[in-house]
């Protein structure tokens, strides 16, 4: 979509136009920034009444970012990006001996809180 004298996605109307747009950019790419931290503070905080519910939203919203990020690259850099990331995720299954995720998110609560159920 382009923001050249066009509406953002919330109906705000944007001037695509030199400094003055990008500086709207930016401004708005802070307060996102801004409140979407909030929010991950408030998830945290709700992270040892609804382990489950938080980690999904958690991961949701870091992958819709990571995914918007990387629609805006060009095709060499998405494909490095995807090589980075089976890199890491080489990684994160070597450090968990091969097991599902799905496992530790189950104990989530236990491992947080030392609890058993």
């Amino acid at each position: 979509m382009s923001y050249n004298r066009q509406q953002t996605m919330n109906g705000q109307s944007t001037s695509g136009e030199g400094w003055t747009g990008l500086i709207n950019s930016m401004i708005r790419l802070t307060n996102a920034a801004t409140i979407f931290s909030i929010q991950q503070m408030q998830n945290g905080m709700e992270m040892f009444r609804d382990s489950r519910g938080v980690l999904h939203r958690m991961t949701h919203s870091i992958d819709s970012i990571s995914n918007a990020m990387t629609g805006e690259m060009s095709d060499s850099n998405k494909s490095s990006v995807d090589q980075m990331n089976r890199m890491g995720m080489a990684a994160v299954s070597a450090t968990t001996g091969g097991s599902e995720p799905d496992e530790e998110y189950r104990q989530g609560p236990e491992i947080l809180t030392g609890r058993k159920r």
